[in-house]
């Protein structure tokens, strides 16, 4: 059961992100995390700050995880990757390069 403040989708967790004002969204190319702006991004320059997993509930194999990703400047915003079966190899290499805010 859905307590009020729990989100199941990826796109209920997206909004309510972007409600919080985390508006950026990046995709990977050459190896670079790139805002909607242009703006490119190394991945060792940018900080996983947030992570969530989500499963398909009628497949198993519909897994992606969205990743909220935070840059020198401050700018917060999200990328999203499929997870298991359909997770690709130059992504994977991308993301094993950013830094991780640990809890304490």
């Amino acid at each position: 059961m859905k307590t009020p403040n729990e989100m199941n989708t990826l796109s209920e967790t997206m909004k309510k992100l972007k409600d919080e004002g985390i508006t950026e969204e990046f995709e990977i190319r050459d190896g670079n995390f790139v805002n909607q702006n242009g703006e490119k991004f190394k991945p060792e320059d940018l900080t996983i700050i947030k992570v969530h997993r989500f499963e398909g509930i009628s497949d198993p194999d519909d897994m992606s995880v969205l990743y909220v990703l935070k840059s020198p400047a401050g700018k917060q915003g999200v990328y999203v990757d499929a997870f298991g079966f359909y997770a690709d190899h130059d992504t994977a290499e991308a993301l094993k390069k950013l830094n991780i805010v640990k809890d304490h």
